[in-house]
């Protein structure tokens, strides 16, 4: 997966020389003028980003300022400063305020590339560290995992392959009746994998009408139907990178399970009333509590789109077992 990275200055043509270097080494780059609208951003998980490279000087608040308020909201964002200012007392305020690193102008693009590098490798680190401890208290005995708690031999199974899965792109299909924890499990393997820091977006497709879903999954063009005044970005462009749940798959209709296959096959989207084709990077977890091999049998869901979603298979156990191995422990 391309790094990301969140470039802030002031200065139109540097900020413009930045990106063509970054992009042209195939990082995606987020560009920004007024480093408060960043902040408003990343705050709101707006913007999702791997790295941070920001100017020291700006109109509206300084790089340093702008690190502080960072740290407050216990971001671990790797952040690079750019100063033209070569006195020591800046550095040591850089690296107090919370920056990673900081480099000179005029700006040595080696050099910031190293930084970036490094800044890139020190994240990946952390949050390898931040896996292996879960997964000890895993092994401990522990299924405590963000907000899941069981002790029944069922639950502890789909904890565990939920975590071992975690790491791989691998579609998986999560089936159990209803209330039985399936998104909590889908929202497991995205904490526990490498996409934890991008978006995890979740669409009951029980819940949506049939003629509203396809927009809702792909987005439309501006005028494409009726009711579309503006353009609209689906939500498999929204979790570009992270983890698209599609929870209820089993209510797909048939038109759209074609569609939904199409798109699994060929990695890419087009919106609706519009030509060009979007790549799409999302990982895609689902959920239904129907027996989809059933439906398939019924000729209700598609046999290959099936076996498509069905990579890894997790079964969540039914509630009233699960209590009653609950009560008798």
């Amino acid at each position: 997966m391309k790094a990301r990275i969140a470039l802030i200055d002031d200065d139109r043509d540097t900020l413009k020389l930045l990106s063509n270097f970054f992009e042209n080494l195939d990082y995606t780059t987020f560009l920004y003028e007024d480093a408060l609208k960043a902040f408003e951003d990343i705050s709101n998980n707006k913007l999702n980003c791997d790295v941070i490279v920001t100017d020291f000087s700006l109109p509206n608040i300084t790089g340093i300022e702008f690190t502080k308020r960072m740290k407050t909201l216990g971001n671990q964002i790797p952040i690079i400063l750019i100063t033209a200012n070569r006195k020591v007392e800046v550095a040591v305020e850089a690296i107090h305020a919370g920056a990673y690193d900081f480099v000179v102008k005029p700006i040595h693009f080696p050099q910031l590339l190293v930084s970036v590098e490094r800044a890139l490798h020190l994240l990946r680190v952390e949050q390898d560290n931040q896996t292996l401890k879960t997964v000890v208290k895993l092994q401990e005995g522990s299924t405590s995992l963000e907000g899941v708690i069981g002790k029944s031999p069922g639950i502890k199974h789909a904890l565990d392959l939920a975590r071992r899965v975690s790491q791989s792109s691998s579609n998986v299909l999560i089936s159990g009746e209803s209330g039985t924890g399936k998104e909590i499990i889908a929202k497991t393997i995205h904490v526990l994998g490498p996409r934890k820091k991008l978006p995890f977006v979740a669409i009951n497709c029980a819940s949506i009408p049939e003629n509203l879903l396809e927009s809702e999954l792909f987005g439309h063009a501006k005028g494409s139907f009726t009711g579309a005044s503006e353009k609209k970005i689906g939500l498999f462009e929204e979790a570009d990178g992270g983890t698209l749940f599609l929870d209820e798959i089993g209510d797909l209709n048939l038109s759209l399970q074609a569609k939904l296959l199409r798109v699994l096959q060929e990695r890419k989207i087009r919106r609706i009333g519009e030509n060009q084709y979007r790549p799409i990077r999302a990982r895609i977890v689902c959920a239904t509590h129907k027996n989809l091999r059933e439906e398939v049998e019924k000729k209700n869901f598609r046999e290959d789109l099936f076996f498509r979603l069905n990579v890894i298979p997790i079964w969540i156990p039914p509630l009233l077992p699960r209590l009653q191995h609950r009560l008798t422990v």
